[in-house]
């Protein structure tokens, strides 16, 4: 698990941390579901975060995905 280090805005999606400690090179698993406007919820999904002891660096500032509403689960 990782629900009790984790926390998701629900407004942006963003995933923080919760100020918890976390273990080195642990993996921890985040179970994530998404919810429209009108409260349908799309299907869960599983977020894998390895922790580790450098902070993260990312080759972009900022990454984006779009789905499109119709698409069927498991497509991308």
């Amino acid at each position: 698990g990782g629900e009790e280090c984790f926390e998701v805005d629900r407004r942006s999606g963003e995933i923080r941390t919760t100020g918890r400690p976390l273990s080195p090179s642990k993996e921890y698993l985040l179970q994530v579901q998404a919810t429209d406007g009108e409260g349908r919820k799309g299907p869960p999904a599983t977020v894998a975060i390895l922790a580790g002891y450098r902070p993260p660096q990312f080759t972009n500032s900022t990454y984006s995905l779009s789905v499109p509403e119709n698409t069927p689960a498991g497509q991308s």
